[in-house]
């Protein structure tokens, strides 16, 4: 099974290692931190992630910028913007979102069962 690559971006070096002790408390997902745009935009080109997560502390301008960049390189990429204060929630936060983004791209189809259906005879 394949690790959910998770990179998590926040400019205050506290609370972005706190919130990557959050997600590498989920063995299934490997992740990596960076405190600036410049680091993540270099980070985007080095590797392939699943979930970019984003301190909401980062600014706005800065947050749209990578949000951009990301989902131009990874078309069903996920963004996840956290704050810091709820890093005790972050984990089950990227897991709903992770889930509901598998539920959106589950693939399906049906099938029509016309076995009984009565044949009608054309002359």
């Amino acid at each position: 099974m394949n690790k959910t690559e998770i990179l998590v971006v926040d400019f205050n070096e506290s609370s972005l290692l706190q919130a990557l002790d959050a997600v590498s408390s989920n063995e299934s997902w490997n992740s990596i931190g960076v405190s600036s745009d410049e680091n993540a935009i270099e980070k985007f080109h080095q590797f392939h992630f699943d979930v970019l997560l984003l301190a909401d502390s980062i600014g706005e301008q800065e947050a749209r910028k990578l949000q951009k960049l990301f989902l131009h390189q990874q078309a069903y990429g996920l963004v996840v913007t956290y704050e810091p204060a709820q890093l005790h929630e972050l984990a089950e936060q990227v897991t709903l979102a992770l889930n509901k983004q598998k539920a959106a791209h589950k693939h399906s189809f049906s099938v029509t069962d016309d076995a009984f259906k009565p044949k009608v005879n054309i002359q």
